[in-house]
């Protein structure tokens, strides 16, 4: 997969786009920044990675940064 070039880029490359999407609307129903880092959408609040959501081969995923801490 090439690198995206931005979150909807990101999501239209993907074989998970629609649970990426639903994902990604939850997530933007906050107070978090999303932004597009090492070509995978991320979350931030004040500048600092909460969450990052990703699809794979198999599975997609969310994670949590333990850094916001």
């Amino acid at each position: 997969m090439k690198m995206a070039k931005s979150v909807e880029g990101y999501l239209d490359g993907s074989p998970w786009k629609k649970e990426l999407s639903a994902l990604r609307e939850i997530l933007n129903r906050n107070e978090l920044v999303e932004e597009l880092k090492w070509g995978t959408p991320y979350y931030m609040v004040d500048g600092k990675i909460v969450v990052g959501i990703a699809g794979f081969k198999q599975y997609f995923g969310l994670w949590f940064h333990q850094g916001v801490f």
